[in-house]
């Protein structure tokens, strides 16, 4: 008879087995990464997602966990219309209890505290990378929708140079009483795209006064022109303060590549920026290509990449310079919804 399986929601009190369960369990796709925590996990899921929510499963006898799943939530857009969103991640089960079905109790836990909190009219997601043939199996017993190949993140070097100044262009962190400026903006840029959450007139000041640490670790860079006029934006994140990530294996082409471009470090140590929330004025891409330039500069000495997530089919894709050779990870969305999403809508994912 085998031990008894339970789940529960994952507790604040929780965060070094939590910890400890998911640096041990790294994921099987076609890159496989394990997080380690650089303070409290708890905490540092609190500071990475906001309103979350964290099932964990255990085995009776045995001291810490043996799966686990997280699901964030909140408002998007879809289809025209603003809905409740739960986003499923970081499903996982440790190695040593793999394929005893722990891993559709935890999604199904999921799918249920999900449904319950957002709704009939909730948008159920996630993203699973390509290879995880795993996750995809586990997903298809609830998904309504697949789109494969939909998301790509992108990890950027720093750069070994400073970029060509551009002396029309001014870069600087906006100061916390004029971040209200670029929330109009913002919904502006992305008011075509599915899964984007509107910004009110606060929401980019308490991005950078919120932190688990006694200084912010998001920062809102902007782009000036000579006229002092606000013609680009991103928002950077110091994701490398709370947790890094270890590549465990990567396919043979992929490490092949990465002797030549050096994206990924001797380590395999990702200490990682995540840039997101990029943005434009029409016909000013070159003030967005200039700030993300800057910024790879500027930062070279804080983290060893800089991660960007993006929908291939993002009309401003050509910011990123992607070439077959591009060091990059697929990931497909799986989706539960009454609405069908279409397809030809780009999707917002961070």
């Amino acid at each position: 008879m085998q031990p008894k399986i339970s789940l529960r929601q994952l507790l604040p009190s929780d965060g070094e087995a939590y910890a400890s369960l998911v640096a041990n369990s790294p994921d099987t796709g076609r890159i496989s990464t394990a997080q380690h925590y650089n303070l409290d996990s708890y905490q540092a899921l609190t500071a990475i997602h906001g309103d979350f929510v964290g099932v964990i499963a255990e085995q009776s006898g045995l001291k810490g966990f043996v799966g686990g799943g997280l699901i964030r939530f909140g408002e998007c857009q879809f289809e025209g219309a603003i809905r409740p969103y739960a986003f499923l991640n970081t499903l996982v089960v440790h190695p040593d209890f793999r394929r005893q079905g722990i891993a559709s109790q935890l999604a199904k836990w999921r799918l249920e505290y999900a449904r319950n909190k957002i709704g009939p009219d909730g948008i159920i997601w996630a993203i699973i990378q390509r290879g995880n043939i795993g996750s995809e199996l586990t997903a298809r017993k609830w998904q309504g929708q697949f789109l494969q190949d939909r998301i790509l993140l992108i990890p950027l070097r720093p750069r070994n140079n400073s970029p060509h100044i551009i002396k029309d262009f001014r870069i600087g962190a906006l100061p916390t009483n004029q971040l209200h400026l670029v929330s109009g903006q913002l919904n502006g840029f992305y008011q075509s795209f599915n899964m984007f959450t509107p910004k009110s007139e606060t929401e980019p000041a308490d991005w950078c006064v919120s932190s688990p640490f006694n200084e912010p670790f998001r920062h809102l860079f902007i782009v000036r022109n000579a006229h002092d006029e606000i013609v680009a934006g991103l928002v950077l994140t110091e994701t490398y303060k709370l947790r890094y990530m270890q590549i465990v294996k990567a396919p043979f082409i992929a490490r092949m590549a990465n002797r030549v471009l050096h994206v990924v470090p001797s380590d395999n140590i990702m200490r990682e920026i995540n840039l997101s929330h990029i943005w434009f004025v029409p016909s000013q891409i070159n003030a967005a290509r200039y700030l993300l330039e800057t910024i790879r500069w500027e930062w070279r000495d804080k983290a060893s990449s800089f991660i960007i997530w993006i929908d291939p089919i993002c009309p401003f894709i050509e910011l990123f310079n992607l070439r077959p050779w591009t060091l990059k990870t697929e990931t497909s969305i799986v989706l539960h919804s009454k609405i069908k999403m279409s397809e030809d809508k780009p999707v917002y994912y961070e």
